[in-house]
Parts: structure tokens; sequence; C-alpha cells
């Protein structure tokens, strides 16, 4: 069965607190080297009997938001795992196909009810793959690990960097199709209501209305033309309207994917649409973690030189 999944793309970094020239605080960051032996170490000797490990957001506060960190696999060349959190099991239930009747799901005193993604780190690089599902906890945690764990004993932080914002435009620029963009505008008032489908008297019944925000939204003729002429025509347009408009979205991509990419001009989180072949109604859970821990591998070595120029890794 194949499988359409976004993968998130980001770098997981570590820094401590020193001192610049001036006295100065600033972030001084250690060696590929260095993080790799912080990163092993609790791999090694942190997490518990089941590979697993409990983060929180603060460490300071057990109240604070959480997340269930699980290694699966673990090799000279990636951490594979689980990053998960918990949830209300009153909010879920089953239903059977035919009838549509539904039962409750039930769980023990001492379970919690989970939902999860996977997550590869890249030894090399230190990039971070993560298949982004709606229920599960922000990419965020693999950083407040690093600082849950290391921050008092070796003064070591962890930070979570989303990748791409300078390079979006010549990057997005050189893509094939340009195919669909997006936009948003605020009209102000005394205009608001010549588009906003109220009618004069519905507009008056509302107060303190700063304006009214309309998507603006442009698309190519045909589905496998781009909107622009050439590289050159695109790099313009987008430098001219980068500071001009808010949420600015565009979807391409270049002759040889499959599938057309969301970018955003502006702090654009590198992610890649990908195909994920694996069989969901034979296997066992076992089978499909090891499937998509070798579809997330692939992947990333696909678009590792991407990859690598969206995080600025130079070997």
């Amino acid at each position: 069965m194949k499988k359409q999944k976004k993968m998130h793309f980001f770098r997981l970094d570590m820094y401590t607190l020193g001192k610049d020239k001036d006295g100065n605080s600033e972030q001084q960051f250690p060696s590929i080297k260095e993080k790799q032996s912080y990163l092993q170490e609790i791999i090694d000797n942190r997490l518990n009997s089941n590979r697993t490990i409990k983060i929180n957001k603060d460490i300071n506060n057990p109240e604070s938001p959480s997340a269930i960190f699980e290694v699966i696999a673990d090799n000279e060349f990636y951490v594979f795992g689980k990053l998960g959190r918990e949830h209300d099991i009153n909010q879920f239930q089953k239903r059977k196909n035919d009838t549509l009747e539904a039962s409750p799901i039930f769980k023990g005193d001492d379970e919690l009810f989970e939902s999860f993604s996977y997550v590869l780190i890249h030894k090399g690089t230190f990039a971070v793959s993560y298949i982004k599902e709606a229920t599960a906890p922000s990419i965020m945690f693999l950083g407040y690990l690093i600082t849950n764990l290391l921050k008092e004993e070796s003064k070591i932080w962890g930070l979570i960097e989303s990748l791409v914002d300078e390079d979006a435009i010549p990057i997005l620029s050189g893509k094939d199709i340009i195919g669909r963009m997006s936009y948003e505008i605020t009209l102000p008032d005394g205009y608001s209501n010549l588009i906003s489908g109220l009618t004069d008297k519905e507009y008056d019944q509302l107060q303190n209305q700063k304006g009214t925000k309309v998507t603006v939204e442009l698309k190519a003729k045909k589905r496998k033309e781009s909107v622009f002429k050439d590289e050159k025509d695109a790099e313009g347009f987008f430098k001219s309207v980068k500071n001009k408009f808010k949420n600015i979205k565009v979807s391409a991509k270049d002759d040889g994917e499959d599938y057309m990419q969301d970018f955003k001009l502006v702090d654009n989180p590198f992610t890649k649409k990908v195909n994920f072949n694996y069989n969901i109604s034979k296997d066992t859970g076992v089978d499909l973690q090891k499937q998509i821990e070798n579809q997330m591998w692939l992947k990333y070595q696909q678009n590792q030189d991407s990859i690598s120029k969206y995080i600025g890794f130079k070997n």
C-alpha cells in the first residue's frame, strides 16, 4: 500500500552560554563530534529499560507539557524513534464499519493513551526528519530533551531550528513549475464590507472593526504550467512582494518531482511530500516500524544535498 506523508526537516543543535570579547553573553556551539558524544551518552545511559524517556517542556515544572521519546534503532548513521504525547482517551472510540456501532476504548490504571509520530536524527549533520502528524507533539521536545538532561551538569542547552529563510527566494524561483500562490491582505475600514459578503446593515452591527483580512490566491491556467515565464521574473516578483504581504505561500515543483511542494516565502520550514510504501494489512506493528524506518532513511538520503544546503551544513 502506498501512503503519502509529509516529512518536515529541522536542525537539532546544542550550545553553551559564554562571553564574547566584550563580555556580552553569546551562544557557543560544540563541534559535530562533541554533539555526537552528548547524543550517544543520552541514548546509552539516560533511557530506561524500554529505551524510553519522558521530556518536560520545563524541567522545573512537572505539570508543564510533556512528551515521550522512544529510541527504536541506533546505528552509526542515525537514531530512529518515536515522539509521543498523552491524550484523553474519553475523546476517542471505536466504531464498526458495517453497523456503525460505537464502543469505548479501555486502558489500565497504569497506562496512558498516546499518539505519536516518527523521527530520524542523522548523526553526521544533526538534521532531523519528522513525520508531523496532527496529534503528535511538537518536534521542539527534542531540544527540551537535551536541555533537561545536560543543562545542569554540562551547561548544554538543546535547540530545534526550522530550516530555510534567506534561501527561500532563489531556491523557489528556480523551480520548474510554480503553480499557485496565496497571500493575505487587510482591507481598511470603509472597504471591507464591499467584499465581505455582508450587507451594510450587518457590517454596521459589528463593533471595533480594524478591517477585514482577505486571502488572495493566484493560479496558473493549466495544471502543468508555471505562472512565470522564467526564473528571473519569479525572483523579481518574490522580492517585490516579500515585505508587502503577509503569510505568502507558494506551491511549486521540479519536473522530476511527483508532487507540488508548499513553501512559505518567509520563515519557510523545509518540508517534502513523499510516498511511503508499506503494507499495513499483513505486517505486525514491529514490521511496520521497520518499513517506516527504511523509508525515512531512504527519503533522507534522496534529499540529503537539499537538506544539507537548507541547514547550512558544510563538510
